[in-house]
């Protein structure tokens, strides 16, 4: 009877193997993505890939008996690669999400532990004689009771799901510089790109918790099958990671990363409260809160200013960002369109001539001034004793 080659987890280690080292070698030759973009996303598809088959390798039992029997060390030459991939994620999307990114020697740094282990491999290796290593090939148990390599996984596991969180940490960072320059975020926020963050953090601290089942609890059904799930998962995470990145990156919004606040000359109180009421002027007089693109960008321009100075005065004078700046006139605007007795029905209606486009920001932005959703404002007004009132 014969045996297949490769079992079905087998096989989505084969194509994940694939699947990386094809799609990370051919992103290095599409040209519609800036160079530094697409190197460091290369990178990390690469050290996927490497890190894939050197579990392919490893587990794989045709592979060990049919290919590799008489390889010792295979297993152990691959493993500092691995350690680049989670590195080069935070180190792409730092590149994607802000326009003065840089490469700079600091950034090596986070490569170091890649090459930390590739230094202390060779003497691992001269630590332990061929018997050990001939038992650990097919009794995982030697291998991963083995102190170092136990200090290896820890070290792996615990580097993937601390760039994960500070991944995480840095697409919160870009909403907040979001927030300083746009109104509405619907079309700027990268959406796609925190839910795909999440699902390799996922995957991550699913590594993280089948490393600890075992080593803990000794539970090893609990690790291999987290271990499996990961495995599963990261072949759909990293082809939408791709898709995204090839289909969105001519269309993404970088922000300055620097922050420029404090280097703007504002004047004395007098100056800055003259120019705060110019800027509340300007936005009542022209309505420019009730275009859903109002940036901070078209509003300096109509004023003649820098983006820097308004930015500044708005959240030095009025304790505000742009983004909450905005959207305070809008909600005002909701409250005066809910209140009039010719006012529309619809809260869609409603939320579109003050200048909303995104329902999930109208009602929290509405919530947030008001304590209530705009439907329990309009239910309120009805059961006054007032009721509606005309708008002037």
């Amino acid at each position: 009877m014969d045996v297949p080659i490769f079992s079905v987890n087998d096989t989505v280690l084969v194509v994940a193997v694939l699947e990386c080292l094809l799609l990370g070698a051919l992103l290095l030759f599409i040209t519609h993505i800036p160079l530094p973009q697409r190197l460091l996303l290369s990178l990390f598809l690469l050290s996927l890939g490497v890190d894939f088959l050197d579990t392919l390798i490893y587990w794989a039992e045709p592979l060990k008996a049919h290919w590799l029997s008489d390889h010792l060390y295979t297993f152990y030459v691959l493993k500092p690669l691995g350690l680049i991939a989670a590195p080069a994620l935070y180190l792409y999307l730092k590149s994607m999400l802000f326009s003065d990114f840089n490469w700079c020697r600091r950034r090596l740094l986070h490569f170091a532990p890649a090459l930390l282990i590739a230094l202390l491999l060779p003497f691992y290796l001269l630590m332990r004689d061929e018997g050990f290593f001939a038992r650990a090939r097919y009794d995982y148990e030697v291998l991963f009771h083995d102190l170092p390599f136990q200090l290896y996984l820890f070290f792996k596991y615990g580097l993937y799901f601390t760039y994960g969180l500070i991944s995480y940490r840095l697409l919160a960072t870009y909403h907040r510089h979001l927030e300083q320059g746009y109104s509405n975020l619907k079309s700027v926020d990268p959406w796609w790109l925190r839910l795909l963050v999440i699902g390799f953090l996922i995957i991550w601290s699913l590594y993280l918790t089948s490393y600890l089942s075992h080593l803990l609890f000794e539970h090893r059904g609990m690790a291999n099958l987290t271990g499996v799930l990961g495995n599963y998962l990261n072949v759909f995470f990293i082809t939408s990671l791709v898709v995204y990145s090839l289909t969105q990156s001519q269309t993404f919004h970088g922000v300055s990363e620097a922050p420029a606040l404090n280097s703007v000359a504002i004047g004395n109180e007098d100056e800055q409260a003259s120019l705060a009421q110019s800027i509340h002027q300007v936005m009542r007089e022209q309505q420019l809160y009730l275009d859903p693109e109002l940036s901070l960008e078209r509003l300096a321009s109509t004023m003649g200013l820098s983006s820097k100075l308004v930015s500044s005065i708005i959240n030095r004078r009025l304790n505000k960002n742009f983004f909450e700046y905005v959207n305070d006139f809008r909600t005002e605007r909701a409250k005066s369109i809910i209140a009039s007795e010719d006012g529309p029905d619809s809260m869609m209606q409603v939320m579109e001539q003050s200048g909303f486009n995104s329902k999930s920001t109208f009602n929290r932005c509405f919530k947030r001034a008001t304590g209530m959703t705009p439907s329990e404002y309009r239910e309120n007004i009805r059961r006054s004793p007032v009721g509606r009132i005309s708008e002037a």
